[in-house]
């Protein structure tokens, strides 16, 4: 994980190496490479078999779980983005990024608006696109129809760090990133710890909502799953050594799904419940999987708030899991 942050900075150096290149090349090319991931990921899930036989079962509970998450964090995202687009005075010069903010005018929230973020009539078939990926990477996979899948599903890594070497080459040839960096306003800072709070809310509204149903899953169990923030691997591991098998793959099937629709939804999270919204949608992978689509959604001055708030909500999974797994 961090070294593909490296590879990131790799990516801004050769960016401000090659200013002039065209732009749109670039993002053409990311945009290929988030499908080639997510057709990949597809072929993942696709030849697990464990999680295909039981997804029946547990589909409805992690669909659930993660929805909730997302929802509780969205809404807690807009809290704050609300809040900091409506209370300027302290910090006009960060909150206008690099220029001073005539609150009269309510600049603060047009530069939050207008920012170099690609929300317009492209976003549908973004969307198309990378479902169609996915959907077809499964397809392939669920019936064996590819050659050599099961190698090119081992490469997801391969391609994760040539996205971030090409979202990092995008920063570099932004010229203001910079002025953006230095820019960051001081209470966007708080905003890994709305998500954890939105994630939980909704882990309570998800248990109440199965418990109605006939659930056999309990608060503790819900909240340990949704404590993953999309990281499914080290989730999955922890409650499927702690809690059983069941669990552990429903804490796979979540935070994968919390994963891919925050992938999917991205362009609609932002103009539902603004440009933190992703971000926090995208819980410990905003710094890594997610980092393109959040990118190319909301623009690249919330790169580096994407990039810390992922490393926050990273290290806060080890410890809530432990926290809930102690609780039983």
């Amino acid at each position: 994980m961090y070294f593909a942050l490296g590879l990131m900075f790799v990516g801004i150096f050769v960016g401000r190496l090659f200013l002039k290149v065209a732009k749109i090349s670039v993002s053409a090319l990311l945009m290929a490479v988030i499908c080639l991931l997510l057709f990949i990921l597809g072929l993942e899930l696709g030849y697990n078999d464990n999680l295909i036989s039981k997804f029946a079962s547990i589909g409805a509970a992690s669909s659930v779980i993660a929805l909730s998450a997302i929802f509780g964090s969205c809404v807690a995202a807009k809290v704050l983005y609300s809040y900091i687009l409506k209370n300027p005075s302290g910090e006009s010069a960060e909150l206008g990024y690099g220029g001073k903010v005539d609150v009269s005018q309510n600049s603060t929230v047009r530069q939050y608006e207008n920012s170099d973020g690609h929300n317009g009539g492209g976003a549908w078939s973004g969307t198309i696109m990378i479902i169609g990926a996915f959907a077809a990477g499964l397809v392939l996979a669920m019936f064996d129809l590819m050659p050599y899948g099961q190698e090119l599903a081992g490469c997801s890594k391969i391609v994760l760090y040539l996205l971030m070497f090409l979202v990092g080459m995008n920063l570099g040839l932004d010229p203001a990133i910079v002025s953006t960096i230095k820019a960051q306003p001081k209470r966007v800072l708080f905003l890994p710890f709305f998500t954890m709070l939105g994630t939980f809310a909704g882990a309570v509204a998800a248990y109440a909502f199965l418990a109605l149903l006939g659930g056999g899953i309990s608060l503790l169990d819900t909240l340990s799953v949704s404590s993953g923030f999309g990281y499914y691997s080290l989730s999955s591991i922890f409650l499927n050594e702690a809690r059983g098998a069941e669990l552990g793959t429903i804490a796979l099937a979540a935070n994968i799904i919390r994963e891919l629709l925050t992938i999917l939804l991205a362009p609609y999270m932002v103009k539902l419940f603004g440009k933190f919204a992703p971000i926090s949608s995208g819980g410990a992978t905003s710094m890594d999987t997610t980092l393109p689509i959040i990118q190319k959604s909301c623009g690249n001055r919330f790169v580096p708030l994407s990039i810390y708030h992922g490393i926050v909500v990273d290290f806060s999974v080890p410890f809530f899991l432990t926290l809930f797994l102690s609780l039983h």
